[in-house]
């Protein structure tokens, strides 16, 4: 509503109601170059249903009779206003599992920087991006001012929720819902693999063609011949559905941290290094999570078997009016738990 808003205003010209003239009101309004130090403004987003689609409204709020005035019943009154948005965002996304593209899973993270130069930014991938998305388009026409308070309060609740987990303090990726086929293997691709072969993938694309223009100007003939095997092996002679395999990324992050960072004297080398390492922290964490999978796998499958049991002394009840008779051990036989050693524990919570 701020377009028609100012256009109340007579004494305004065109120039000033524009949108560039606006951005650089509301910037200077949040003090966005000096991070809110003496903001005039607070501007906080809440969510609206229109329809089947979820939208972002922003809102600005300011002191009404005192210089200064507490924020924080505003900001806490918006996100539980769009608490039930966030639910319903959230739940549909967990059943909606992301799909990389199968040929360059990871292309949506490689951009061209302010230097015209192809650049990784690997945070792309996490929910923060996703939410900002929605954010981003609140805004319009005007530009986007980063709200990254509501991204906290967003965080902080999807947590407490166990609607997301948390890879580094800022990205977090969907705590999908693990569903099976009766042979056990996934209906959908999970989240943390999904997250994994996109992250392989760009640090690959980004990684291999600058370490071999920063070991060419530096002299580094032997290293140059590592890279040159590692295209051989893991790129050249590449199975058909091995792209992004557990041996190929630990052969890549190993080339990564074997190179001379430490001696790179301008900024291309250092800020190459600085991207690398925070890819690499946060494809280590997936790593770590995949391993896990088997566990979630088993919760899942469980979790999945109790609600059977519970719907078929139901149906059994209401039907035989009887007690309905069972065999734990051959409801988790029957369901696809094979490790047997587990058993016990299972039962006794059944």
């Amino acid at each position: 509503k701020l377009g028609e808003l100012l256009n109340k205003y007579r004494n305004l010209s065109e120039q000033a109601k524009s949108p560039p003239s606006v951005d650089l009101a509301l910037r200077q309004l949040v003090d966005y170059d000096k991070r809110g130090k003496n903001k005039s403004a607070y501007i906080y987003p809440f969510l609206v249903r229109n329809g089947a689609k979820v939208l972002a409204k922003i809102a600005i709020a300011g002191p009404q009779k005192e210089a200064k005035t507490d924020v924080t019943p505003y900001r806490v009154a918006c996100f539980e206003f769009s608490e039930e948005m966030v639910d319903l965002i959230l739940q549909n996304r967990a059943k909606k599992p992301k799909l990389p593209d199968e040929d360059s899973p990871g292309a949506f993270l490689l951009h061209k920087n302010k230097a015209g130069k192809t650049w990784l930014f690997p945070k792309l991938a996490s929910i923060e991006a996703e939410f900002s998305t929605l954010l981003k388009r609140g805004f319009q026409p005007y530009g986007y001012i980063p709200m990254a308070d509501f991204l906290r309060d967003f965080i902080t609740y999807s947590l407490k929720k166990n609607y997301v987990m948390k890879i580094l303090p800022d990205y977090h990726i969907i705590l999908d819902d693990l569903q099976l086929n009766p042979d056990g293997s996934y209906v959908n691709q999970p989240e943390v693999i999904a997250h994994y072969r996109c992250q392989a993938d760009a640090l690959e694309k980004f990684a291999i063609p600058y370490l071999k223009e920063l070991s060419e100007r530096a002299g580094y003939s032997l290293f140059r011949n590592r890279i040159e095997e590692f295209e051989q092996t893991h790129i050249r002679m590449v199975e058909p559905g091995r792209k992004q395999n557990g041996e190929k990324v630990k052969t890549l992050i190993s080339l990564i941290n074997d190179y001379p960072f430490d001696r790179e004297q301008d900024d291309l080398g250092k800020k190459v290094s600085e991207t690398c390492r925070s890819s690499i922290q946060i494809l280590s964490k997936l790593m770590e999570e995949m391993d896990r999978l088997s566990q979630r796998k088993e919760e899942s499958v469980f979790k999945s078997l109790k609600t059977r049991i519970l719907q078929q002394i139901a149906e059994n009840t209401l039907q035989e009016q009887t007690l309905y008779k069972f065999s734990p051990e051959q409801k988790l036989k029957s369901s696809g738990l094979l490790d047997e050693t587990r058993y016990p524990a299972l039962i006794d919570e059944l």
